[in-house]
């Protein structure tokens, strides 16, 4: 099949009821081939300034709109406009370069409150975005971000409360690119929607005619994945290593990637930043929240793939996502290397989970709590349990009954062991699940660090380390403990980060 071949196929869905079939045995050897009912995989567009490192990007619009997941049925979404882009559904790609000082503003063109939340960068508490940090309707958020952090994946949406929650499933999504100097000396890919390519995963419900609706009480789960905003998605690579960055963008699956054929691929990234080498793997898994980068090798002359994707908590969810077709062209020039890492992440896991817990998170604390905001989350908007002091590294321990996703805003960490057992391999963290169904107590130690504070613009510094767990020194970082069950409990805390005094 040639290029104008698969590009020419209409882009309208065959009947709602058969969207996706369950994986069967047999799939991992099926010849992929394009149907009518396939559409070519939505890019993101992309926000950049990659010659300057003191610059503004256009605003940001937030804005109600139609979304056509099927050809001429329109669903109501959000999408995120600027003046270079007007988007009916999920934000532009944001890319950004080690060292850079982004000013940009958000405006709520909506008829809802809601509020930017910077997932993944390591940024002062004063423009991280919180419950502290709301944009009204028809105002603007105007902030400046000071990128230090290595190249990594992460993301933009508003918190998950219940209003962030309805508004992520309706298209408030973006992803945030950070190069850096080391990264592109790998010669890895990085030609954006050719060979670096973007899957932000979401799960959603559509009634009989095809319109997106949506139901808290489900436990936002819906039966249909979408990539990017695409039903039945396929994209066309050429021969040649290929860059796929997923962020799991569901609110409550745990998500098993994999290949069709039995294919190799190699994880080359975490949420936080580059591997210390690549990690051969046939099987990867994804929490809500999570980002993963990887590399697949495309052989010239060989078959069409697809990339599958299960649901391994709920077990209720197995599809073949998106078909991936091989043009036949030459290779691109980029590789894998066989080192990640300049300074590679060398800890001595056994040593750190010797020293003293300087912050312990326990389900337990939670169980006896009354419910506030969300039904069953715990979260006291007006206290901030504890302060940490800047550039200092910490081990957290973190205690559950049950199976939980964790979170934790304005840093990256390393996990230190679960149940005393360390790590396989070593990478930076913001978001992992711990424990099981099995209400069965799981233990997990993180080994952290921030090195930025959560002081209020202009407040006297001497002042704010005094009146470390003060509002009115602190916009605080939060931390969510969130319960995979739908009978289970969450918690979502607040802390300071200060100078040493």
């Amino acid at each position: 099949m040639d290029r104008r071949q698969f590009l020419s196929v209409a882009s309208g869905v065959g009947a709602l009821g058969v969207l996706y079939s369950s994986l069967k045995k047999d799939d991992l050897e099926y010849e992929v081939v394009l149907n009518e009912s396939d559409n070519l995989l939505y890019i993101p567009p992309m926000l950049n300034d990659p010659f300057s490192d003191f610059y503004s990007l256009p605003a940001l619009t937030i804005q109600n709109k139609t979304h056509s997941f099927f050809h001429n049925i329109a669903s109501s979404s959000i999408g995120l406009s600027s003046s270079q882009h007007q988007l009916d559904y999920l934000g532009p790609t944001i890319k950004v370069k080690r060292g850079d000082v982004v000013e940009l503003s958000i405006k709520n063109l909506t008829n809802e409150e809601t509020m930017n939340h910077w997932h993944g960068l390591h940024i002062p508490g004063s423009v991280d975005g919180s419950p502290h940090q709301l944009i009204n309707p028809g105002e603007s958020w105007n902030t400046t971000l000071h990128i230090q952090q290595e190249a990594a994946t992460c993301w933009y949406h508003p918190l998950g409360y219940e209003l962030g929650v309805q508004q992520m499933y309706l298209g408030y999504v973006g992803l945030i690119i950070i190069e850096d100097e080391s990264n592109k000396s790998l010669n890895m890919p990085v030609t954006y929607g050719l060979d670096d390519i973007p899957l932000i995963i979401q799960d959603k419900n559509f009634d009989s005619e095809g319109k997106e609706i949506f139901d808290l009480n489900t436990r936002y789960r819906g039966n249909t994945l979408v990539i990017n905003g695409t039903v039945k998605p396929y994209i066309t690579v050429s021969p040649g290593w290929v860059r796929f960055r997923i962020l799991n963008a569901t609110q409550s699956r745990v998500l098993d990637f994999s290949f069709t054929h039995g294919s190799t691929f190699y994880q080359v990234a975490t949420d936080g930043g580059m591997l210390n080498a690549p990690i051969a793997m046939q099987k990867v898994s994804i929490a809500p929240g999570q980002r993963c980068e990887l590399m697949l090798l495309i052989e010239e002359k060989q078959q069409n793939i697809a990339l599958n994707i299960v649901d391994s908590f709920w077990n209720d969810l197995s599809v073949l996502a998106l078909k991936v077709l091989v043009e036949d062209v030459a290779c691109t020039e980029t590789v894998l290397p066989n080192k990640l890492r300049h300074n590679s992440l060398n800890v001595n896991f056994n040593l750190v989970d010797t020293l003293p817990v300087a912050k312990k998170i326990s389900t337990d604390e939670i169980e006896t709590t009354k419910k506030n905001i969300l039904q069953n989350t715990v979260f006291n908007m007006n206290e901030i349990e504890s302060a940490i002091v800047r550039d200092k590294d910490e081990v957290w321990e973190v205690e559950v009954k049950g199976s939980y996703s964790f979170h934790i805003h304005g840093a990256s960490f390393l996990v230190v062991s679960i149940n005393g057992i360390p790590p396989e391999s070593c990478g930076w963290q913001d978001t992992v699940i711990i424990g099981s169904e099995k209400k069965e107590l799981h233990k997990m130690k993180i080994l952290i660090s921030f090195n930025t504070t959560t002081y209020r613009h202009g407040v006297n510094q001497f002042q704010t380390a005094y009146n470390s767990t003060s509002l009115k020194y602190h916009v605080p970082y939060l931390y969510h403990l969130v319960s995979m069950d739908e009978q289970g409990v969450s918690k979502i805390g607040q802390f300071s980060v200060i100078e040493q005094l």
